[in-house]
């Protein structure tokens, strides 16, 4: 058994544990997940020893982070969005731009360097992190098994979104999973149970100690500071020609739609990615965000006669102001990841 499903299957058993207030013997363990049993049984010791210490299970991984320190008292809510990092793709065959790990590693030191900066002037009381997916390059299309493996992207994005969480501390952490995280692009690869997003959300989550909020759909509607709001990657829309405005009001009615008949309250605010350029829409009241991407302009976009900057973005709402920050992160310049980063699904 590799020692990441064990740790899959552990936290699984405490959180039947912790909700059933109930205890679970091995037998049962061995039964439900099919193992041996001497696995059930070492399964079923280490969760009596982390019950009785009363802590949740962790993966230490020592992540370096910088320093980020600001009061939280003004009145503001603050969603950084995270998507379309593709880590893993490489380009190099274009004059605008390049990109590969080190190079995706600068810009994500950049953004967060930003972030934080904006942080400490704005002191807002809470902060989200939206991870809206394709954080990876996956192998959708031929060209990519050539490029970076898969458990290189995994580890690596493992690590940069653990840099995220472990630096800003937020009040909560939200995932969803995009197109790209998959092998191949048949229609049986994209179940969401074969996504490298939902993996990387829960590797980050044992290496953080922190809750990542996830769906087994697409799209996810979860609780905020400010009510409700609507996550989603947004490969589900459609556009003309790269824009895709009328594809995001159709998927507002639908969201309306599915509020009503949930009988939940209509998103303060819609968060979306996939379309690799920042957007702002406004309709009926509601604000609608398009992040963009970091990768940049890649030979496939290229070829379309497509281009974008390279950028991120952080959305700021409080009572009486909606703004947004748009961080353009162009450069080439390449970090060297630390030693430990892509050792991050090794373990031993």
């Amino acid at each position: 058994m590799t020692e990441s499903r064990r740790l899959r299957i552990i936290k699984q058993v405490l959180s039947e544990i912790q909700s059933t207030n109930k205890p679970i013997g091995w037998r049962k363990i061995k039964r439900r997940f099919g193992l041996k049993d001497s696995v059930a049984k070492s399964i079923a010791q280490t969760v009596l020893d982390i019950t009785r210490l009363n802590i949740k299970p962790t993966i230490n991984i020592h992540i370096e982070t910088p320093e980020l320190k600001f009061e939280r008292k003004n009145n503001l809510n603050v969603f950084i969005l995270l998507s379309d990092w593709h880590i893993g793709e490489l380009v190099n065959n274009i004059e605008i731009n390049e990109y590969d790990l080190e190079i995706a590693y600068t810009r994500i030191l950049k953004y967060l360097n930003e972030v934080g900066n904006t942080l400490k002037l704005l002191q807002p009381k809470n902060i989200y992190i939206l991870a809206l997916g394709d954080l990876c390059s996956g192998v959708i299309h031929d060209e990519l098994e050539d490029q970076t493996d898969v458990i290189t992207q995994v580890s690596a994005t493992v690590y940069f979104l653990s840099l995220f969480i472990k630096t800003i501390k937020p009040t909560k952490v939200f995932g969803c999973f995009g197109n790209h995280g998959v092998f191949g692009n048949k229609k049986k690869n994209k179940n969401m149970k074969n996504n490298f997003d939902l993996l990387i959300y829960n590797i980050t989550s044992l290496i953080t100690n922190t809750e990542i909020e996830t769906s087994k759909n697409p799209y996810l509607i979860v609780d905020t500071s400010i009510g409700p709001i609507f996550l989603a990657h947004g490969n589900h829309i459609m556009s003309y020609a790269g824009i895709p405005i009328y594809g995001v009001l159709r998927k507002q009615l639908f969201v309306h739609n599915l509020c009503r008949m949930k009988g939940i309250d209509i998103p303060k605010a819609t968060f979306l990615a996939h379309f690799h350029e920042p957007q702002n829409i406004t309709s009926q009241g509601e604000n609608i965000f398009i992040n963009g991407t970091l990768m940049g302009t890649n030979e496939y976009a290229f070829k379309k006669g497509l281009i974008c900057e390279p950028s991120q973005k952080m959305v700021v709402i409080g009572v009486d102001i909606i703004g947004e920050y748009n961080y353009n992160l162009n450069t080439v310049e390449k970090t060297t990841l630390p030693e430990r980063a892509l050792e991050i699904t090794k373990w031993t």
